[in-house]
């Protein structure tokens, strides 16, 4: 089934579902992964993915999830990026692996 819409629609649909307010693991829901780089000329990525998208959040709060909780981990994929422990991109990841 095929929708038209305008592209005034799209970008509103677009910008309305990428920048909804959530909380982090909200963020990996949504996105699935956010690329890391730790390169800081005005923000390191993943913090300024955050920003936008998590009320309240502070540089490196990200880092508590990670380290700490447990819930995401950093890998390798042609970039690096966060990924959620339970994402299916760590299946993948293994399944090509073994190949």
């Amino acid at each position: 089934m095929t929708i038209d819409i305008s592209l005034a629609q799209a970008r509103r649909f677009l910008a309305s579902y990428h920048f909804a307010q959530t909380n982090l693991p909200g963020v990996f829901e949504r996105l699935g992964t956010v690329q890391y780089d730790p390169l800081n000329p005005v923000g390191r990525n993943p913090d300024l993915v955050f920003q936008a998208r998590v009320t309240g959040y502070q540089v490196d709060d990200w880092q508590q999830m990670a380290y700490t909780d447990r819930l995401i981990y950093d890998a390798w994929d042609k970039q690096a990026l966060l990924v959620q422990m339970r994402d299916d991109y760590t299946t993948f990841c293994r399944s090509t692996m073994n190949r």
